[in-house]
């Protein structure tokens, strides 16, 4: 259908499905940031070690114009790659469970500074989808096809 994507934002879902989601995306080449679990692992080769670079400070703005100060930084795991792994946090001392995201980033064209900005519209992006759902009657269905639906 020739759509064209900036970006794809998913929540560790998504982020975790190697299998098909991810593998997908790198196959379209398809840019994304995608949440990933705290505990995400890779295997390294021998000899290479994980990395975390030195914190930034950045300023994320909310859809209504407010800005509060956050902090991200990237994890190397072995040697740099395409695929980047990032947390992204109000505290990086104590690291609050309920503000600190582990993100996976393959999108060559995001800039460092837009990392935390982009990776906010995923609340809004779920909070539109479970309102179009609800209006479809479709809240109460997940990964369940349109002839199973209509069967209910």
């Amino acid at each position: 259908m020739r759509f064209q994507f900036e970006l794809v934002l998913a929540d560790s879902l998504y982020g975790e499905s190697k299998v098909n989601f991810v593998n997908i995306l790198g196959q379209l080449n398809l840019p994304y940031l995608l949440a990933i679990r705290s505990n995400h692992a890779l295997w390294l080769p021998q000899g290479q070690e994980v990395i975390q670079e030195p914190w930034q400070k950045f300023e994320r703005t909310f859809s209504n114009g407010t800005t509060e100060g956050r902090y991200l930084t990237e994890v190397i795991y072995g040697r740099r790659q395409r695929k980047q792994y990032w947390l992204l946090t109000t505290d990086p001392e104590i690291l609050p469970h309920n503000s600190t995201s582990f993100v996976m980033v393959c999108a060559l064209a995001i800039k460092l500074t837009v990392i935390g900005d982009r990776y906010g519209f995923r609340t809004w992006i779920e909070y539109g989808l479970k309102q179009a759902k609800d209006t479809l009657g479709w809240a109460d269905f997940r990964m369940t096809d349109d002839a199973q639906i209509e069967k209910w």
